[in-house]
């Protein structure tokens, strides 16, 4: 192989030489090329029908929590304390975290900013347009890209995660840091305003 031959040129030997000769018996290759053949089944899809009939904004929003409009308001707070479920090893033969260790991640840090999570209305949009303050949007069940556009500035999904951590059981809502725990304002807006 080209090893054996590289080899033999590195210690100063020749290499065989074969010339045009055919060694052992040869046969001809059934399989057609890869490249053609993908090339081929490529050029038989109607890439621009494919494009149309992915829905890329439906596909964003499963995704997503829906939460119903809020229909009163409501102030409570949020527990994120973590329970570790095993110990975390200080490296040295011992526990540095014990299995059962609760820690609250904001009693040591501080949030700049609010959450904000609003629903698919046009009236939570225009709510959402009204607020002011540094705050990260997250739609419930909306199109994202479209809110984007609308509030310009992102807005994300409120995910099956984000509802597990920090329950929002009405929108619109804004989630604030006080001191050491996350408290959740839901406030209720009519469809009438605009």
């Amino acid at each position: 192989s080209i090893t054996v031959f590289s080899s033999l040129a590195a210690i100063g030997m020749a290499w065989p030489a074969f010339g045009d000769q055919t060694l052992g018996r040869t046969y001809a290759i059934a399989e057609p090329d890869a490249i053609t053949e993908i090339q081929q089944r490529a050029a038989q899809i109607d890439w621009k029908a494919k494009a149309k009939s992915i829905d890329v904004r439906a596909s964003i929003r499963k995704g997503s929590v829906r939460v119903p409009p809020a229909t009163k308001s409501a102030h409570y707070p949020l527990d994120l304390t973590y329970i570790l479920s095993f110990d975390i090893p200080d490296g040295k033969g011992g526990v540095l975290y014990p299995k059962g260790y609760r820690f609250n991640p904001v009693a040591f840090v501080h949030l700049p900013y609010k959450l904000g999570v609003i629903g698919t209305r046009p009236a939570e949009l225009a709510w959402a347009k009204r607020q002011k303050g540094a705050i990260v949007w997250m739609t419930a069940g909306g199109d994202p890209l479209a809110l984007t556009d609308q509030l310009q500035m992102p807005v994300y999904l409120y995910t099956p995660q984000m509802a597990k951590r920090m329950p929002v059981h009405g929108t619109p809502a804004l989630i604030a840091q006080q001191g050491d725990r996350l408290v959740v304002n839901e406030y209720v807006v009519s469809d009438r305003e605009n």
